[in-house]
């Protein structure tokens, strides 16, 4: 009873527990479960069945099947998919790559996708020896498709050491940090999940106590996960009552730290209600701020639909405003008043769709900002800080000019707002026409660095070209400058540097940066051919105690690089 209290309680924050509240060792219990819970959930998992051959785990295949079995039995008496749900997370192959089982890990994955071909053969025995009409012939046919595809989901970022096995990856959070980790993960089948646990940490979303304003931060988890296409959370745990080493009891309303890696609320989102004579567990605060996440993702996925509909992309009306609350998976927003802003912005962008047929259906970026245009009916007025922008056929269109100190946009149309605001004072500190801006590209015997005419790749005025020492380790330039501090420091929103790539090539692009005697990375992108803008976005989330003042940023390219142009740079500070 009290388990099933636990569940429930989780799933009020929609958040699913990794197994059902019965028990794990009847599978008619089991399957009488999934039929009772399946549509009041997103996912669910099949009990642990594994074996152990020497050191190694495999699959239990059959073990697996007497619960896919009993819940088979529902899915034909009710014409009705309950398999389609399973996410599997096996334990004993956690983070294999962190923990030096990678044989393990290899092991299993080839046992469990070995496994689940012959699980489905099974279901499709199961519906031919039936005797069932066609109508339920073609549920179950569905389910030996959901069986062979059944995820086991395997907590480790895009390896060499296990591409060949692991067919489902969840990594943490911060995996999905950069374009090119994006990009590569697009390209990899399965991995639409990501996880946290006793990482990542400051700045990136977080289940933990006292990180960068952690509900904030664990509520944009749901934001992130709409722009990058990641379908869930894996939490490795909501209950740990005991601390994880050593396996001892703890007053669960003293002591924060229960796994001795200093992270405070690892490995626990709810609390014991007794002390407070409650039958069952309380939600701390970090899981009600989960709950938002989920609430705002559903919001978000609602405006993407209307969008879609009329055939337009949302992350249009989107992209300024989730740029305002992260860059990448690293949280920027320091107090919930922006977080709300932009909650009431997304409100507000579905009432303009549903109810006055306005979208808007492109934003670029700009030299002095950022440039937006949309559609409405014609006669439609729309404003922006109570100026009409919109013509008699209802298309409008606007630019945020962050050369200017005051760079608050409000989008209204009737009495419904968007707020456009963007973050910061833009100014040029490298280029045509700057004198003394404080940066420059650091001469080295591995370059050869040309002040030319901008006129023989298009662009007007001069540029710098930075060509590469074929015999060089590796392409890589640093800028750096007497003022470099006080452009690139803890307000420093935003860093811009505009490239010229001459060939038809697409190279990456590492950056990294000096601090207290020791390098770390900034960001990693593509250079794509012709002009690529580069941006940096808010140097607040770096841990300026550790790194101190930053003495240069360097950049890293493609080794078949010949040269790159840098065009100009500009800082957003504020």
């Amino acid at each position: 009873a009290m388990m099933e209290k636990y569940y429930e309680k989780l799933l009020e924050y929609k958040c699913m527990g990794y197994l059902l509240p019965v028990s794990q060792a009847d599978p008619t219990g089991y399957a009488q479960a999934v039929r009772k819970y399946y549509d009041r959930i997103a996912n669910y998992a099949i009990p642990y069945c594994y074996k152990t051959s020497g050191s190694n785990y495999l699959l239990d295949v059959e073990g697996t099947w007497e619960y896919i079995y009993q819940i088979l039995k529902f899915s034909a008496e009710d014409n009705k998919q309950y398999l389609d749900k399973v996410r599997n997370y096996y334990g004993v192959v956690d983070e294999p790559i962190s923990n030096g089982t990678v044989d393990k890990c290899n092991t299993f994955c080839d046992s469990y996708n070995q496994g689940i071909i012959e699980l489905g053969k099974k279901v499709r025995e199961f519906a031919k020896e039936g005797g069932y009409p066609e109508e339920t012939l073609l549920v179950l046919e569905a389910e030996a498709k959901s069986v062979e595809t059944m995820p086991n989901m395997i907590t480790a970022h895009y390896h060499d050491l296990i591409k060949d096995h692991v067919v489902n990856y969840c990594p943490t959070f911060n995996s999905f940090d950069t374009e090119v980790e994006r990009d590569e993960y697009a390209s990899v089948n399965g991995i639409d999940w990501y996880y946290g646990c006793t990482s990542p940490r400051n700045p990136y979303a977080t289940f933990h106590i006292d990180d960068h304003n952690h509900l904030a931060s664990t509520q944009l988890l749901g934001w992130t996960s709409n722009e990058y296409d990641v379908s869930g959370t894996l939490y490795w745990e909501t209950v740990l009552y005991r601390g994880y080493t050593p396996h001892v009891g703890y007053d669960c309303y003293e002591v924060a730290d229960r796994t001795s890696l200093a992270s405070n609320g690892e490995g626990y989102l709810l609390y014991p209600g007794a002390p407070y004579g409650i039958d069952g567990p309380v939600a701390s605060l970090r899981l009600i701020s989960a709950r938002d996440g989920c609430d705002d993702y559903d919001t978000l996925r609602l405006l993407e639909a209307l969008y879609a509909d009329k055939g337009y992309d949302a992350q249009n009306a989107l992209k300024i405003i989730y740029r305002n609350l992260y860059t990448g998976t690293k949280c920027l927003n320091d107090n919930h008043e922006t977080l709300y802003k932009a909650k009431e912005s997304v409100l507000n962008l579905i009432e303009l769709a549903q109810k006055k047929n306005v979208f808007i259906t492109e934003t670029k970026s700009t030299l002095s900002g950022w440039s937006l245009s949309g559609v409405a009916p014609a006669g439609t007025v729309v404003t922006v800080n109570g100026k009409t922008v919109s013509l008699s056929d209802g298309s409008f269109s606007f630019d945020i000019d962050l050369e200017k100190k005051t760079n608050e946009y409000i989008l209204a149309c009737g009495d419904y707002k968007v707020n456009y605001s963007a973050r910061g004072v833009k100014s040029k500190v490298f280029g045509s026409g700057v004198e003394n801006a404080g940066i420059r590209v650091n001469p080295s015997e591995d370059i050869k660095i040309e002040v030319t005419d901008g006129k023989s790749i298009g662009y007007d005025g001069s540029v710098t070209k930075i060509s590469f020492n074929e015999n060089a380790e590796k392409n890589s330039f640093l800028i750096v400058g007497d003022s470099f501090e006080k452009l690139y420091n803890k307000n420093t929103k935003d860093s811009i540097f505009r490239f010229y790539n001459p060939t038809d090539t697409r190279f990456v692009c590492k950056i990294t940066s000096q601090g207290k005697g020791y390098e770390f990375d900034v960001d990693e992108v593509y250079l794509n051919p012709g002009v690529t803008e580069i941006h940096l976005e808010d140097f607040s989330v770096l841990n300026w105690k550790t790194n101190g003042d930053l003495l240069y940023l360097c950049f890293t390219i493609n080794s078949e690089a010949a040269c790159v142009y840098l065009l100009d740079a500009y800082v957003v500070n504020g």
